[in-house]
């Protein structure tokens, strides 16, 4: 029977690529984290949809994207149509 701190060859070999596929995600989830927060930081629209109370980074550059060009739309009733309910 193994040590209390010490796990077992065959554990570590079942344990030891997962736990590195987690490293993997972790950097990618940092580095698109970084991402997001340089793109809405420079973005005065971004700015702005995020001076209201509960509209954070992803929301705000979500609804940027869906809204894309606002002249296409004729109110802000048919903003909230493409935005869904």
């Amino acid at each position: 029977m193994a040590a209390r701190n010490q796990i077992e060859p065959r554990t570590r070999c079942a344990l030891n690529p997962l736990l590195d596929a987690r490293t993997v995600l972790y950097k990618t989830d940092l580095k698109l984290d970084n991402a997001i927060k340089g793109l809405v930081k420079v973005d005065p629209v971004c700015k702005l949809l995020m001076s209201v109370p509960g509209v954070g980074l992803v929301t705000a550059l979500s609804f940027k994207a869906g809204v894309d060009d606002p002249s296409r739309f004729t109110s802000s009733r048919t903003v909230e149509g493409t935005a869904g309910r």
